[in-house]
């Protein structure tokens, strides 16, 4: 779901490569802080994941 989320903010006519850019950087701090959230387990961001 992720990886589809920027995959589609990519795609598209009229983007600039500076609007691309920003969205790559805006990925991977998101990224680095479900990294960070996943190793308190912390999984908000993935509910497949919990268990019940």
């Amino acid at each position: 779901m992720h990886l589809n989320t920027i995959n589609l903010e990519l795609q598209g006519k009229g983007k600039t490569i500076i609007e691309m850019i920003n969205a790559v950087n805006v990925f991977k701090s998101k990224l680095q802080r479900m990294t960070d959230q996943l190793k308190r387990k912390d999984l908000k961001h993935f509910p497949s994941l919990k268990v019940s």
